[in-house]
């Protein structure tokens, strides 16, 4: 939708495992272990979409993806705000 020049938003569901939200707020996110919440299916630390979203926010950029799967891979993960 982005590609064709439609409007569009992300908007993010979160509970005490809030990834993706603390990545796309802060900058930064850190490895570490999902804590038990009332909503099993969002008890990740690493969201399945997380890359994608990256991926497209660096507007296709897969050398910048890369870099960071690498970086998250040695236990943290800090983008350029």
């Amino acid at each position: 939708a982005l590609q064709m020049g439609l409007p569009a938003r992300l908007i993010a569901a979160t509970n005490a495992n809030d990834a993706l939200d603390r990545l796309l707020g802060k900058g930064v996110l850190l490895a570490g272990e999902a804590c038990s919440t009332l909503s099993p299916s969002m008890d990740i630390q690493t969201p399945y979409n997380m890359w994608r979203v990256l991926y497209v926010a660096s507007r296709g950029d897969t050398a910048a993806v890369r870099r960071w799967k690498h970086a998250f891979e040695k236990g943290r993960l800090e983008l350029p705000l």
